[in-house]
């Protein structure tokens, strides 16, 4: 604040933003756990943000990223008045944390969450430039981090319960060495890092915590309080998103019954459609068109059919986010008039009487006929299962290095570096599911055309704008999974984008500001990536490889 009120020069101001942000990342596992709306007013992204209850008047963002921008970008000595209000927000946040922090009481158990979550939060948010998008210093910062976690866990260095404790520390070393010793951002190999160091890591605080005999948290959450690695299947929680958080004991019934009710017409006003008419399995459960056409086949409907892979794993459904929750993306378009046009109160009736489901149906609920609710939840327990990590890259993550090509991996280390992808499609989902709290789902404001082709016209559908009307959502749309993408063209909510090609193309010319579209609220950083030919292959090479087996 000091040095902005003096108007030093933006070399010095940019040394100290350095110093101050190394400060911080060795407390964010802290913050972050403890204070999340606090570490978001001291280093959130730099967006209005936006309460539901009061959409007219969107919070400005504030803090490090706000002022990162200011400094590490084109100098211009006008900013030096906004400056000193950025600094001030900042001490206030600083200020409110040291208040805050000291009738703080600990726990061993929350400590050691806060731990893992903060190694998760390197790998995918720290070395991907999330938080550091202008001045690029991210792996220095994961290395303060780094080197904070191991501090913290030296205190339990004494308990000589923790046998594996020198492998532990040891893992944190080699990791954070290697950080410092390959520090550029974009040459950095981030597929290595995680692989060889980063699952070491997590493996052995694990092993530390079990013989310290803390305990791991039994609430439910998305991703396991126990998980090791993202890459397992076996630690997403596939029912979080739902109305009982947990997979209930009947849920092998559901998914049975479910699948049926999934490729069954009768759900239809006419008898013909089902929900794999638009969700055809060969085509990653998607229908390959840019949009579908009405029920009646007079009309095209509104949005491009999105795939029901792993929409298990986010926090909303539709493109718009509208709906919490997969049964009532189930409900909406069954009785949707330009989808299924289907009555669920109906279509219980309709099945009334069949053999086939009276006796799913008592299987799954001990009766032979169902109440809507019932038959939603069938339909959504039969979606979860259509989120397994089983691709070839999860296969590579979990350590076998000849799962997939060196230009893949070449592209993945792309995607989370120069070609900024990881800074939306968060890994391991690669949607918009935030980690490591995973809790939340992340909109952006792309810039989408009308149509991929000159001359460029914005698409007119406002998304998320419709459903809160404030002026940071228009043109805001859910970030979808980049999983399965080799089979879920065309893209974007309209379709208007055929390919692969013209997909990387668009992010590569900086989205619709790249395309010479007046876009206020893009969130999609409109500079140029500048990347080659060979950089671009090998992106879709990488992407061919999250392909579900």
């Amino acid at each position: 604040m000091h040095l902005a009120e003096s108007k030093s020069s933006f070399a010095i101001l940019r040394e100290c933003f350095k110093k101050a942000r190394l400060k911080y990342k060795s407390i964010e596992f802290l913050t972050e756990y403890y204070y999340p709306t606090t570490s978001k007013a001291m280093n959130g992204a730099a967006i209005p943000e936006v309460e539901a209850d009061n959409p007219t008047y969107p919070t400005e963002p504030s803090g490090f990223q706000v002022i990162e921008e200011m400094i590490f970008g084109e100098e211009n000595t006008d900013d030096y008045n906004e400056l000193i209000i950025q600094s001030k927000l900042l001490n206030s946040a600083v200020t409110r944390l040291a208040t805050t922090a000291e009738t703080l009481e600990l726990t061993d158990a929350h400590i050691w969450d806060a731990l893992r979550l903060q190694c998760f939060r390197i790998q995918t948010l720290g070395i991907s430039g999330y938080d550091s998008p202008v001045a690029q210093y991210s792996l220095t910062e994961a290395s303060a981090s780094l080197k904070s976690l191991q501090q913290y866990i030296l205190l339990y260095s004494t308990d000589t319960k923790a046998k594996k404790m020198d492998a532990l520390i040891a893992a944190i070393a080699t990791a954070d060495n290697y950080l410092t010793t390959n520090n550029n951002f974009i040459a950095f190999d981030r597929a290595f890092f995680i692989t060889t160091y980063m699952n070491s890591v997590t493996v052995s605080l694990n092993a530390v915590q079990e013989q310290l005999q803390i305990p791991y948290f039994k609430e439910p959450r998305l991703l396991a309080s126990n998980a090791s690695s993202l890459f397992d299947s076996s630690v997403w929680n596939t029912w979080y998103y739902s109305t009982n958080y947990r997979k209930p004991e009947n849920a092998a019934l559901l998914e049975k019954l479910g699948e049926a009710l999934f490729y069954e017409p009768l759900l239809s006003g006419n008898n013909i459609r089902t929900c794999a008419s638009c969700h055809q399995p060969e085509k990653a459960f998607t229908d390959g068109l840019s949009k579908n056409k009405s029920f009646d086949s007079k009309k095209i409907i509104l949005r491009n059919t999105p795939s029901i892979l792993f929409s298990a794993l986010q926090a909303s459904q539709f493109a718009d986010t509208r709906v919490a929750y997969l049964e009532d993306q189930a409900k909406q378009v069954i009785e949707n008039p330009e989808e299924m046009h289907g009555n669920l109160t109906k279509a219980i009736q309709k099945l009334k009487g069949q053999k086939k489901y009276d006796s799913l149906f008592y299987q799954a609920y001990g009766k032979k006929e169902p109440t809507e609710i019932e038959l939603q939840t069938a339909i959504a327990a039969y979606i979860r299962t259509k989120s397994v990590l089983n691709s070839s890259f999860d296969e590579y993550m979990q350590g076998n290095k000849k799962a997939i090509s060196k230009t893949a991996v070449k592209g993945f280390n792309l995607f989370m570096g120069k070609a900024k992808c990881g800074t939306c499609h968060f890994m391991p989902l690669f949607n918009g599911t935030v980690p490591p709290n995973f809790s939340k789902i992340e909109t952006e404001v792309l810039g989408v055309p009308e149509k991929f082709s000159f001359p460029y016209t914005l698409d007119k559908d406002f998304g998320k704008y419709n459903i809160i009307p404030a002026l940071p959502y228009q043109y805001s749309f859910k970030t979808s999974s980049a999983r399965n993408a080799a089979f879920t063209a065309p893209y974007m909510h309209n379709g208007a984008i055929k390919n692969m090609e013209e997909l990387i193309e668009f992010y590569d010319r900086g989205g619709g500001i790249g395309l010479g579209l007046t876009v206020p609220n893009q969130t999609l950083p409109p500079d140029p990536l500048n990347l080659s030919k060979e950089e671009k292959l090998a992106l879709i090479d990488f992407l061919k490889t999250l392909t579900s087996r």
